[in-house]
Parts: C-alpha cells; structure tokens; sequence
C-alpha cells in the first residue's frame, strides 16, 4: 500500500466532482496507483457511481463488496488485510473514507501524520479476482 492523499475537500453541500475525494484516495492507496489514474466517485451522484466503480475495478482484476461495518451482534468486523472504512468525522459531520489493515485504522487521505476521528458505517473491500495474475502466492 502507498499512502495517497486527496486533493480536494469540498463537504457534503459541495456539487458533484467538487465534493472530497477521499474515497478515491484509499482506492489509489490500496491499488497503488495515481491519484489521477484512480477512479473518482464523485463525478456521480450518491449512490449512482457503485456500477460504473465495479466495472473500473473489473476492467483492472478487481472486485469491490461492501458491507455494514458492525456484525450480527454490534460488534465492529476486524477483517485481515486492507479495506476502506467509510464514516462520518465525528468534528464535522461530513461523510470520510479511511485506509485500515487488520482492524486498525492505518491512513487517512486528508494528510500524513493524521487520523481523522470518524463514527464508522461501512466497509468497502476490494479484491483481485484472480490473486495468481497480481503475482500472489498460493
């Protein structure tokens, strides 16, 4: 994983592709890739941009699910490995999208040395669909 930062931090209020792209951040921090070269979901409504996401991750290998970040019993997931937690600052109230790794919380894309307190809702986990064709051992 490369620790990218976003560029832009436009709220909630902010027209669409003018709003922060922190989720496009940790998906350039995982995938190791551009920021530039990464796909930017704020080009599309809430919501509108989950398909045209999938079909950008499956063009490169990839697949994304998502899924509530709180289990059966209240309780967080404490997956293996990198994924996205997407959440709400807990100072602003805006919406905010963070790299964890093994249950912890490991970057935040606004800058380094910075983690944002964030109220999680969600898990975003992208997975290459063929691990032996990104070099993975098995």
């Amino acid at each position: 994983m490369n620790k990218i930062y976003q560029n832009r931090f436009g709220g909630a209020n902010a027209p669409d592709g003018k709003k922060g792209n922190c989720v496009q951040a940790c998906i350039a921090s995982i995938l190791e890739l551009n920021l530039e070269d990464t796909f930017d979901i704020t080009q599309y409504g809430d919501g509108d941009f989950y398909d045209v996401l999938t079909a950008w991750l499956n063009k490169r290998g990839y697949h994304m699910i998502c899924f509530p970040y709180l289990d059966r019993d209240n309780k967080p997931l404490n997956l293996q490995g990198y994924y996205i937690i997407g959440g709400t600052q807990i100072t602003s109230g805006i919406k905010h999208a963070e790299v964890a790794f093994n249950g912890e919380i490991i970057h935040d894309p606004i800058s380094p040395n910075f983690i944002s307190q964030i109220q999680p809702f969600e898990i975003w986990l992208i997975y290459p669909m063929n691990p032996v064709k990104i070099g993975a051992v098995v």
